[in-house]
């Protein structure tokens, strides 16, 4: 976890003053220019956002805050070139693939609901 991003300990100032909130959003920007700055083939940049992703659903669920809203695929992405499209649904559905895995076994050991996962509500 980033150094400055440390989830608040039972019975400090945030979780007593109820600081934390119900909900946040994130837009997730700049996927592939990161990869492009690093010499990347820009699909690395759209894996590494998904980590990051991963990462901000965790710190969340340390955090206490209870939703998400990732603003994760604009109209203008349809806008880019057919290959790269293709692999930023194929790269949505590997996760949606593992979330629903994580679940069935989850599910199966009597969990309700894994750690770090969330519901997807697809808009738009």
């Amino acid at each position: 976890m980033h150094p400055q991003l440390r989830p608040a300990q039972r019975g400090s100032r945030a979780t007593a003053n109820k600081a934390t909130p119900p909900r946040t959003q994130v837009i997730m920007d700049g996927n592939s220019r990161w990869a492009k700055t690093r010499g990347m083939d820009i699909s690395r940049g759209h894996e590494a956002g998904v980590g990051a992703l991963k990462r901000t659903i965790s710190a969340c669920s340390d955090w206490g805050i209870p939703g998400l809203t990732t603003y994760a695929f604009s109209r203008e992405n349809w806008l880019r070139e057919a290959r790269e499209v293709d692999f930023l649904l194929a790269l949505f559905s590997r996760w949606v693939a593992a979330a629903a895995a994580a679940l069935a076994g989850s599910a199966s050991k009597g969990a309700a609901w894994p750690r770090g996962w969330a519901a997807v509500r697809p808009a738009g």
